[in-house]
């Protein structure tokens, strides 16, 4: 971190009263990008899922048989 940047984020020294060394802080560095996700509703999963013969688990699949575990 060049002098420029360290002098931009440097928020101060705290000396400790014990004699350790001091604590600097700093702020952060810039935060990531938004991300505006929401999850996918129930109905449209299952809605999904009952469509997909390849999925794993969703309402109305019959259960494996023993010859197919």
């Amino acid at each position: 971190m060049d002098e420029a940047t360290f002098a931009r984020r440097l928020i101060g020294v705290q000396p400790d009263l014990f004699g350790a060394k001091p604590v600097t802080h700093m702020h952060r560095a810039k935060p990531g990008p938004v991300v505006d996700w929401q999850p996918e509703p129930v109905a449209e999963k299952l809605a999904r899922i009952s469509r997909d013969p390849q999925a794993t688990f969703g309402i109305g699949r019959p259960a494996l048989t023993p010859e197919e575990r």
